[in-house]
């Protein structure tokens, strides 16, 4: 899986909200035409007010991806049951949505552009200033998270790996880091990610979720992993950290 590619399906931002078709049910019924929605949150601990993602009538039990370009986001999961996904606590911006027949194929080349509030001048500020300055980071540590999925009874198993980010800050402001997970047999996938602190502190995200993904030849095969995260700007630029791994598939 590479994100990078996935990321670029984000590009065009601006696309009327008719690009995905109504989804049907699993009885044939038409489902509500898909919508995507930004929500004013939650204060932070800052009392800076965040956002949420709301996404209803996608197709149910689908992979779902919600990006920002600008604010270098990526978001994932799986709808319910009823179509419905969200996601609290982002920044304001503009966010698209993108839904998956599988993994690895979209069900449209054009995302939905998500609609969102006007927001009040003054909001996206800390209280000693502009948070989009870059923060100084005191400590990054990478930790890789490794399973194995079922994917179809008795025929198909894969081993999935994912990163795991704890980022540190002595400053309020943006950090900005790179990303790299390798797997053998070979696959891979990457990408650069922006984290914002309203206040000094500590954040662990899961960037490229759900994971780089390898084949399950046979039970019992043992499957090596490597990665690595570095932060690619700002005063801490070139701090890193490095991990690596074996998983048994069942």
């Amino acid at each position: 899986m590479n994100w990078r590619r996935r990321l670029a399906l984000f590009a065009p931002l601006f696309v009327p909200s008719t690009a995905l078709a109504p989804a049907v049910s699993a009885e044939g019924a038409v489902l509500p035409r898909p919508t995507c929605v930004l929500v004013e949150g939650a204060a932070d601990q800052s009392g800076n007010t965040t956002y949420d993602i709301k996404l209803s009538g996608f197709t149910p039990n689908k992979y779902v991806e919600v990006a920002s370009k600008k604010q270098k986001i990526s978001i994932s999961g799986t709808t319910s049951e009823a179509g419905d996904f969200s996601h609290t606590g982002v920044p304001y911006g503009n966010y698209v949505a993108v839904a998956y027949k599988d993994l690895k194929k979209p069900e449209t080349t054009k995302p939905l552009k998500c609609s969102k509030p006007k927001q009040e001048k003054g909001k996206g500020k800390d209280k000693k200033g502009d948070i989009n300055k870059e923060a100084t980071v005191t400590a990054v540590a990478l930790n890789l998270i490794a399973k194995t999925v079922v994917v179809e009874e008795g025929k198909v198993r894969l081993a999935v790996v994912g990163p795991e980010v704890t980022i540190n800050t002595s400053t309020a402001g943006k950090v900005t880091y790179s990303f790299d997970v390798r797997v053998d047999p070979p696959s891979g996938g990457s990408g650069t990610t922006t984290v914002t602190f309203n206040e000094p502190g500590s954040k662990t995200e899961r960037p490229g979720a759900p994971g780089v993904t390898a084949g399950c030849a046979t039970p019992g095969q043992v499957i090596d992993y490597t990665g690595k995260v570095e932060i690619t700007s700002g005063p801490s630029k070139g701090m890193l950290d490095e991990k690596k791994g074996q998983i048994t598939c069942e």
